[in-house]
């Protein structure tokens, strides 16, 4: 017989066991799972510079959902990278897609375009001698080459002198002096100096306010930053080895031209200046133009502000009129260097006149380079047997 109230052995069993499934089962009830319905961002379009920045900020609907982890892509990473979240920066030029991607694949994105400014304009001239009915093109390049708008706008600050299209064409209108200004859209300028000379017999020529009218070209050069030949004194041929000069009789030893004073250089004829026939200029050019004398070159450094400068890399001087009405001109020389002894020194400038030294050897020239000018007489004389550089003039009246 059982006694009230006690439990058996056998029973106790069954009621423990009933405990713990019931306990299990409680355990393996889970709360309910909410899925992400929709990713939004703040931006789903964004135009960007190259190097900038900017948080992307992305929400989730609904906002009770179980899991809001958020997941940053880029569909070009060398167009926009992504670094902490939704912290993104431009980093090349183009487009790029950045997602925000819940954990169950619903996203949102955002068009993104970097555009890369132009920072520098590059011109393959930077001054430009020119002739009134002339046309010429100047190049332009910009900087980086990876920016996204290269296109250039091209004005002249006074079209009466020079006009100009988008394409860089020049045409020379009127003599004178104005700027050509290159911009970018994006507001980067330069800007360059046109003088635009008249022409005589294919030669172009600027007026200085000056006796004569000068050649914006030497002898035998094509441009402005041509360097052209090298002639001896009262040689019309360019000097070329081996070389031996005509007006000196090598058995005698004396000169046969050209000689004022001192005879035991030569016979003395009085001739104190270059004929026609023995100017390079005029025999290469043509009646009219002449190489100048040394009062001319004088008058030249007197009534010029001379500088150092370069033309399309090349270096010379440059003669800035300084005669009322002619201040907005200037004529440049290009240091073509020299030949002496048979030897060329590529350093400096060196030009000839036309005018004999009073030591019958020798000539007047002009001389400068970097480091002469300021302080420093051009005008001297030597040798007339080097090889030099020669500029034309043409008398005003022509």
């Amino acid at each position: 017989m059982k006694e009230p109230g006690y439990v058996y052995t056998s029973n106790r069993f069954w009621v423990n066991l009933i405990i713990l499934i019931s306990i299990i089962l409680v355990s393996c009830q889970k709360t309910p799972l909410i899925e992400v319905t929709q990713v939004s961002l703040n931006k789903t379009e964004l135009s960007l510079t190259l190097g900038d920045s900017f948080s992307l900020k992305a929400s989730i609907s609904p906002s009770e959902a179980s899991d809001t982890t958020i997941i940053w892509r880029s569909s070009n990473y060398n167009v926009i990278s992504i670094k902490g979240g939704g912290n993104i920066t431009a980093v090349g030029g183009g487009l790029a897609t950045v997602k925000a991607i819940a954990s169950n694949g619903t996203f949102a994105e955002c068009v993104v375009t970097v555009t890369v400014p132009v920072s520098e304009i590059i011109l393959d001239k930077t001054i430009i001698e020119m002739g009134v009915d002339e046309t010429l093109t100047v190049s332009a390049s910009v900087l980086p080459e990876e920016a996204t708008d290269k296109g250039l706008s091209w004005l002249s600050a006074n079209s009466a002198i020079v006009s100009v299209d988008n394409e860089g064409h020049l045409y020379g209108v009127s003599e004178g002096v104005t700027s050509i200004y290159v911009s970018s859209s994006n507001g980067i300028q330069t800007n360059f100096k046109v003088y635009v000379n008249k022409v005589i017999d294919s030669h172009y020529y600027i007026d200085l306010g000056l006796s004569v009218k000068w050649a914006i070209l030497n002898v035998g050069a094509n441009y402005r930053s041509d360097l052209g030949d090298l002639f001896a004194w009262g040689e019309t041929e360019p000097w070329r080895p081996p070389y031996k000069y005509k007006y000196y009789d090598e058995e005698t030893h004396k000169y046969t031209k050209y000689i004022v004073s001192i005879d035991q250089y030569g016979e003395i004829d009085h001739k104190s200046v270059l004929d026609s026939i023995d100017d390079a200029v005029c025999v290469n050019w043509g009646k009219g133009w002449r190489m100048p004398t040394a009062q001319e070159y004088q008058e030249l450094i007197t009534n010029c502000n001379v500088s150092w400068t370069e033309v399309d890399g090349v270096g010379g001087v440059l003669f800035e009129s300084q005669i009322d009405g002619y201040r907005d001109r200037a004529l440049f020389f290009p240091a073509a260097g020299n030949i002496r002894g048979g030897y060329q020194e590529r350093s400096g400038g060196y030009y000839w006149s036309k005018t004999l030294s009073y030591y019958p050897t020798r000539a007047y020239y002009i001389w400068f380079s970097r480091g002469t000018l300021g302080g420093y007489n051009l005008l001297s004389d030597t040798d007339r047997t080097s090889g030099f550089s020669i500029r034309g003039v043409i008398e005003s009246n022509n």
